[in-house]
């Protein structure tokens, strides 16, 4: 990778960063909200919405170049999901229970599906 395209990754990614903690704050299970089922809801949140994205990019010829894959694709998608923060929460969580399972197998289920259904949706649009 070039310092180009690094630099436009970073600065996609910082824009990811800033746009899922603004979301988070908006919606009030930001960086000043108590661990807490919002926080995780948050996490699940960002999360679907940003494989949707990174579907719809991968689908969408506009975005094929380098340059525009390493800021939307690699930067501001990659910035605005989280899965360490789901990592995280399972490390500081008090207990590991079914219901944490259940409800990371489901993110990881709901993620995949929405990248596929954005990515075909983007390429049938392309046509």
């Amino acid at each position: 990778m070039n310092a180009r395209l690094f630099a436009l990754a970073f600065a996609g990614g910082a824009l990811g960063t800033a746009m899922r903690i603004a979301i988070a704050e908006l919606l009030g299970f930001g960086l000043n909200a108590s661990a807490s089922a919002l926080q995780i809801v948050g996490l699940f949140v960002a999360n679907v919405l940003g494989a949707a994205a990174l579907g719809w990019l991968n689908g969408d010829s506009r975005f094929a170049s380098p340059a525009r894959r390493a800021f939307w694709a690699t930067g501001v998608a990659g910035g605005f999901t989280t899965l360490s923060g789901v990592a995280i929460w399972l490390v500081f969580a008090e207990q590991l229970s079914a219901t944490a399972l259940a409800l990371i197998a489901l993110q990881l289920a709901l993620g995949l599906g929405s990248y596929w259904l954005a990515r075909r949706i983007a390429k049938k649009r392309d046509r």
